[in-house]
């Protein structure tokens, strides 16, 4: 596999092997463009299986799911899919370099080289989460309980100028930052503090049913996302 993180998740690891593979892989890649996404998705990963290791008997980890949208044969791939007792994180990971901005419109706007690349990676995951919640919704409370995260790492400087309702509603964070937003509910629903309200073995039953991962479907998905934007 050309994807470090997809070999690490088709091992058969221990926590801390898996979390050992990756320091080592995140000491081998350089700050270049090429391996930029790469970064990001391997700190997303690092930051995620911590998470994991800390609440192993009530999370489930997946990384690049594969699922077919309702009523049609277009696909949606989810980068990260941490499912809890207290939500379903989504977690869709960008990477830039230059100065990046979050627009009040969830836009992102970055700027490299005098030249100015805008993407709408929260709308992109708010439409993977649809597609999750319409399959599983009967497996948790509502629809608050899929959390939309976007994980920026970001080679440069990042401002995000949107108001804090937004923010809240919609989070962008630094990958520094990730763990806590994850770890703080999963700890008070462990002390108690909390009620589950969400199915984490029927939410994990429908995604080992219905991920359609594989090389063949990944490219298709890829052909697709590409006539789109020609």
């Amino acid at each position: 596999m050309n994807n470090i993180c997809e070999y690490i998740m088709s091992q058969n690891y221990t926590l801390k092997e898996a979390l050992q593979a990756i320091e080592v892989a995140l000491q081998n890649y350089s700050n270049s463009k090429e391996t930029r996404g790469e970064l990001g998705e391997l700190a997303t990963l690092y930051t995620l299986f911590t998470i994991h290791q800390e609440f192993p008997n009530i999370t489930r980890l997946y990384h690049s799911v594969l699922l077919e949208k309702p009523n049609s044969d277009w696909t949606t791939e989810l980068d990260f899919v941490l499912v809890t007792p207290v939500a379903v994180f989504v977690v869709e990971t960008k990477s830039f370099y230059g100065k990046t901005t979050i627009l009040k419109n969830h836009k992102f706007q970055v700027k490299l080289n005098k030249q100015i690349y805008e993407y709408d990676p929260v709308y992109q995951n708010q439409g993977h989460c649809r597609t999750l919640y319409e399959y599983t919704y009967t497996f948790m409370k509502d629809a608050s309980c899929i959390k939309p995260i976007v994980n920026i790492f970001s080679i440069g400087s990042f401002v995000d100028t949107r108001d804090k309702q937004d923010r809240n509603a919609y989070p962008v964070l630094n990958v520094e930052y990730l763990y806590n937003y994850i770890y703080r509910p999963l700890n008070a629903y462990r002390s108690g503090q909390v009620k589950p309200t969400v199915n984490v073995e029927k939410v994990c039953e429908y995604i080992d049913k219905h991920n359609v991962q594989s090389k063949e479907n990944m490219l298709n998905h890829i052909k697709r996302i590409q006539s789109i934007r020609k």
